[in-house]
């Protein structure tokens, strides 16, 4: 028996599904880019160039690369300023359909540069009015920098405005890139066989647990919380494995 639970835990581990990003084009990648002559195009308020997303505030710029700014994206060949060229307060957001109640956490890539401080405000919106809002400040000095943050919320209703802006602050350069909304389910730990690092190892180590073998690390087998320790608590471990939300 545990032969066989082992076969279909190896063949799922190999399949296993990563978490969703609910966000589109979330490394403003793809658009109508009509760029000038330093690879950059000025978004003004209400622009939907970018594919999923629409521009507020007084303007952004969208920038590609090469580029004469001595700017280098985070992800992929394109990236924002949320500056735009005259150090104006500009962002872009994106409706979402998320499940009340639920925790997501929003994560994203700041830039900045030796052209100023970056600053950076993430606002997260719905009918009844704001549901987060965090500011992120980065020194600027003469190179190019990325700087990954995070921002989790609870959502209260199905329809949620995601916003990224420079919203306070000087500084003339902000850049955002490599965005992603996710579902954050409650914390658990992989690593059941409590050997520094979750692998293969542990799936072998929960099915010997729940094939009746020695539990020396006193896990709780039924990994997935749903009241019995069976093959749905292997699938749910190699999920979480593969970089999947905890059940």
């Amino acid at each position: 028996m545990i032969k066989i639970v082992a076969i279909v835990a190896v063949a799922a581990f190999a399949g296993a599904a990563s978490a969703q990003n609910l966000l589109v084009n979330p490394s403003f990648e793809f658009g109508t880019f009509l760029p000038n002559g330093d690879n950059t195009m000025d978004l003004g308020p209400g622009s939907a160039n970018i594919a999923g997303w629409s521009v507020t505030g007084p303007g952004v710029a969208w920038i590609g690369t090469p580029n004469p700014f001595s700017l280098l994206p985070s992800d992929g060949t394109k990236f924002l300023d949320l500056t735009d060229y005259p150090g104006v307060a500009g962002g872009v957001f994106q409706v979402v359909a998320l499940t009340p109640g639920a925790t997501y956490r929003i994560t994203f890539d700041q830039g900045s540069g030796y052209y100023g401080n970056s600053y950076l405000r993430v606002l997260v919106t719905d009918s009844m009015g704001t549901v987060a809002s965090s500011d992120f400040t980065e020194i600027g000095i003469a190179q190019s920098r990325w700087f990954a943050h995070s921002v989790d919320f609870v959502a209260r209703s199905a329809s949620t405005t995601i916003t990224f802006g420079h919203f306070f602050g000087d500084g003339n350069y902000t850049g955002l890139d490599n965005v992603s909304l996710e579902l954050a389910g409650p914390s658990c730990d992989p690593d059941v066989n409590q050997d520094g690092v979750a692998d293969q190892g542990d799936v072998d180590y929960l099915i010997n647990v729940i094939a009746g073998g020695d539990n020396p690390t006193g896990i709780d087998a039924d990994f997935n919380q749903d009241g019995v320790a069976d093959q749905g608590d292997i699938d749910a471990l190699i999920n979480v494995i593969a970089g999947g939300p905890c059940p």
